[in-house]
């Protein structure tokens, strides 16, 4: 909602891509609104990765969620940087907890999926990965609230978009 958003500190915004501080969930949230190309895509994630660092300061248990309800089509090279590189770099910093709010678009779900089996292979599953159909879930997710009633998509590589 649009007062949620005005309670959120933005970090960075480009013209596809934003990333801000949300201090009811104690996350970054990382928002992609369109296609992003490799450049902008990796931009934006050192941008909110840089945010993390300092924020991690002050805020023990900062997570991480894409926003990623309107990403279209990422690169597969994207999400093989962002698997490995990204990663190492965030894994480094202190992040633990990603969540995912996952696409309308089918590419964009298979790009998450690709994400997630390459991230659990790099990492043995160093990180807790989840994703889930709405932002207000994925928040209650990294708050650790009885999720209960809420419906975590699974994000195995071989099941159908």
């Amino acid at each position: 909602t649009n007062q949620e958003e005005n309670a959120n500190q933005i970090l960075f915004r480009s013209e596809r891509s934003k990333v801000e501080l949300d201090s009811s969930s104690s996350s970054i949230i990382w928002t992609a609104n369109s296609f992003l190309d490799d450049e902008e895509f990796r931009y934006s994630f050192i941008s909110g990765l840089n945010h993390f660092k300092s924020k991690i300061q002050t805020i023990s248990n900062l997570a991480w969620i894409n926003d990623t309800k309107k990403f279209k089509t990422p690169k597969v090279e994207s999400m093989k940087w962002l698997s490995n590189e990204f990663n190492e770099l965030a894994y480094a910093a202190g992040l633990r907890k990603i969540a995912f709010v996952l696409p309308e678009d089918v590419f964009g779900r298979l790009g998450i999926r690709l994400y997630a089996h390459i991230s659990s292979i790099q990492f043995q599953d160093k990180f807790q990965i989840k994703a889930f159909n709405t932002l207000d879930n994925a928040k209650l997710w990294i708050k650790g609230e009885d999720l209960s009633n809420i419906e975590e998509i699974k994000l195995t590589i071989n099941q159908k978009p």
